[in-house]
């Protein structure tokens, strides 16, 4: 058999290069989140809002150039679209409002398990999960445990100055999130099947947008009181996390593959309890620790498990066709 030839190959066999330096800037750029979070002292409501509103009203014009915006509006596209919104809103606030109650650490790592629910909803609407998936999650779980221990130990490093500390309702809240989180990338695998797609992202950040003034309103927030440094930290957090970090992970996903990126983002809660450690002074607790480096062993079983199951499907379509 003649070797794969360059243009034949796949994303995860290409040469990394110039995309992965940009993969590492923008995992440093979403771990940045975090750290921006408890530099204001901004309702999360606030800095929610500001993030997917301000995000939305940039990647507008971009949106509208991709996709002639009446594509959009089927009835089914509508649907996803304000469920992914509105799953958004829901994600971005919980884990926000958690960083208020529980270290970085157990947030970050608690917030990136929605691949674990992922599989599960994979499970509840009658796929199979495999083996490998299912000691994922046992796993995971078992980190998860390790990480409400730690909470339930005082966290006392990690909480010291917040507003209001409560590690354990932090950690429910990042589970939500991620939760949400998984919602979301459900809503957005229903639109990829619609030439509308590219043109999807900026409705989903405005109409998360408009949940959580709706939500700010309720809550008597008002998202315009902000000290002068708070309006910078939030100008930052959309240019930095949000641009240029998930804009950028979107960006080098075409070329270096999904499982290189999701493996790379795995980084995510290291990098982020290393600045908190830095710049915020929480040094993680033993079992914090313990638990995170479990939650993430589990994460890499799940995405291994991912690219193996694809793997299998493009060989049994590549042997139907020989």
């Amino acid at each position: 058999m003649e070797p794969e030839s360059p243009a034949q190959a796949s994303p995860e066999d290409r040469p990394i290069g110039r995309d992965a330096g940009l993969l590492a800037l923008a995992i440093v750029a979403v771990s940045f989140g975090a750290i921006l979070a408890r530099w204001t002292v901004a309702p999360a409501l606030t800095i929610a809002f500001w993030r997917t509103f301000g995000g939305g009203l940039l990647l507008l014009p971009g949106s509208f150039r991709t996709t002639a915006p009446t594509t959009l509006w089927t009835r089914a596209n509508r649907f996803w679209t304000t469920v992914g919104g509105a799953a958004l809103a829901l994600h971005f606030w919980s884990w926000l409002e958690s960083l208020n109650h529980t270290s970085v650490a157990v947030s970050v790592t608690l917030v990136t398990t929605t691949p674990l629910f992922v599989a599960v909803s994979d499970r509840i609407m009658g796929r199979r999960l495999s083996r490998r998936s299912q000691l994922a999650l046992l796993v995971a779980l078992a980190g998860a445990v390790l990480l409400g221990s730690s909470a339930e130990a005082g966290d006392a490093a990690g909480t010291a100055g917040r507003l209001d500390p409560n590690p354990v309702l932090g950690a429910v809240l990042a589970i939500v999130g991620a939760a949400a989180m998984a919602i979301y990338l459900m809503a957005g695998a229903k639109l990829r099947q619609s030439p509308a797609a590219p043109a999807s992202t900026a409705p989903i950040f405005l109409i998360a947008g408009a949940a959580l003034f709706a939500g700010a309103l309720a809550a008597g927030v008002n998202v315009f009181d902000l000290r002068s440094l708070d309006w910078v930290i939030v100008g930052a957090m959309i240019l930095g996390p949000q641009l240029g970090g998930h804009a950028v992970l979107n960006h080098v996903v075409g070329r270096l593959g999904a499982m290189t990126v999701s493996l790379a983002l795995l980084a995510e809660p290291v990098v982020s309890t290393l600045l908190a450690w830095l710049l915020l002074a929480e040094r993680p607790t033993l079992l914090a620790v313990l638990g995170g480096v479990v939650v993430l062993a589990g994460l890499s079983l799940r995405s291994l498990d991912s690219r193996s199951t694809r793997d299998q499907r493009v060989s049994r379509a590549a042997a139907s066709t020989s």
